[in-house]
């Protein structure tokens, strides 16, 4: 065995380690390297792991497995790395991106757990996974104080996103880390011929971030945003969409097909019919009629549907109130106003509480206030002389 040693102080980046056989037949050479870090800082870890040892496509609950690689040092996530998985069978190897971006098998956008679907079965039989991650420029390490880790049902940018922490983002140098990420078995894989048409195993993805941007009470449009789906989970691309909304959350929830629907009518921006790609970001812009009420709570959510007409999951709900202020005058302590605008009639009444005391009662009852003070204080001095006296006299 051949060991070599580099000095402590090495410069981060790329090293490249060469040997040179120069003898006349060929030698098999295993190298390992491992290395310790300079400082007292945490180190830079991956883990690998898959959500089963087991695919079965004829059991629901195991049909589809997940790759996961998490990347962290020490307690904290590190956001905005490269993370490649390599799944290995006997025809080959699969390459699959991992991403952390909140969309398809990654539930939380920016948590350092990178996360992607494995589709791409070619028999029943053993496949081994490998992680590996590179942090390159742009990489960072992510810190979260304060806030709450519970997701609500309804989620809003300006309400439920509203938690309270401070997210703070630290440059970081480059690195590279590998990890392997267990085995899992398929099984009751559908056989078909060549040039036949594969079945379609999946339905699109569940949508995890729908998101509210903006609200126009005046022509009662909400613009919604979120993460495109896949045709096949959170791959591929998906055909259309199925927006809805309800007063009740969770009728939205339980019963969504039954729910009021946007049509493409209803869109100042974005078609139902054009989905983009799984990763892209996705901006549309829905109608309300313009004599929906006021001050009632609008719970919306959607679904992607694929060419066979698989529908995915709903999405998470966001809400939204179309709140109307009506303009009103103290001048009069009660008055009756009228006004009328482009979406609907109103007539406010506002009864005024009876006005406080002007300044000038306040400076009266001031004075009448101070003057019984000083009363008080002449008796209760003239009290204690005259006591004082005739303690002297006795």
């Amino acid at each position: 065995m051949n060991n070599q040693h580099s000095p402590m102080s090495n410069p981060v980046g790329k090293w490249r380690y060469s040997i040179t056989n120069s003898g006349s037949i060929d030698a098999t050479v295993q190298v390992q390297v491992s290395s310790r870090p300079a400082s007292d800082a945490a180190p830079i870890v991956l883990r690998a792991s898959v959500s089963s040892d087991t695919v079965d496509i004829a059991d629901p609950s195991l049909s589809r497995i997940a790759i996961y690689g998490e990347v962290s040092q020490g307690y904290t996530p590190i956001v905005g790395a490269t993370v490649v998985a390599y799944v290995d069978t006997s025809t080959g190897t699969h390459t699959l991106h991992l991403l952390d971006n909140g969309a398809g098998a990654d539930n939380t956008k920016n948590d350092g757990i990178y996360t992607a679907y494995f589709l791409k079965f070619e028999a029943n039989v053993t496949h081994s996974v490998r992680v590996v991650v590179r942090g390159e420029d742009g990489v960072s390490v992510k810190s979260v104080t304060g806030g709450q880790k519970a997701l609500p049902m309804v989620t809003n940018t300006a309400v439920a996103n509203a938690h309270n922490f401070e997210i703070t983002y630290k440059p970081i140098d480059p690195f590279m880390r590998s990890d392997s990420g267990g085995l899992f078995t398929v099984k009751n894989l559908p056989i078909f011929t060549p040039g036949s048409e594969p079945p379609d195993l999946y339905p699109p993805g569940r949508i995890y971030d729908l998101t509210m941007e903006a609200v126009n009470t005046d022509n009662k449009t909400v613009t919604l945003s979120w993460t495109a789906t896949g045709d096949d989970l959170d791959q591929g691309n998906a055909s259309s969409y199925d927006i809805r909304y309800s007063t009740s959350v969770s009728d939205i929830r339980y019963n969504f097909m039954k729910s009021n629907k946007f049509l493409d009518d209803d869109l100042l921006q974005g078609k139902l019919g054009s989905p983009l790609p799984a990763g892209g970001v996705e901006t549309f812009i829905v109608q309300f009629n313009l004599t929906v009420d006021h001050n009632i709570t609008y719970f919306i959510a959607l679904v992607a549907t694929d060419d066979r007409n698989q529908s995915g999951h709903v999405s998470n709900i966001v809400s939204v109130s179309f709140v109307y202020m009506n303009p009103f005058s103290f001048a009069d302590p009660v008055i009756s106003t009228e006004s009328e605008t482009s979406a609907v009639d109103t007539t406010t009444k506002l009864t005024i509480p009876k006005s406080k005391p002007f300044p000038e009662e306040l400076n009266v009852t001031g004075y009448i206030i101070a003057g019984v003070a000083v009363v008080v204080i002449i008796i209760t001095t003239v009290a204690i002389a005259l006591q004082r006296q005739n303690l002297l006299k006795g």
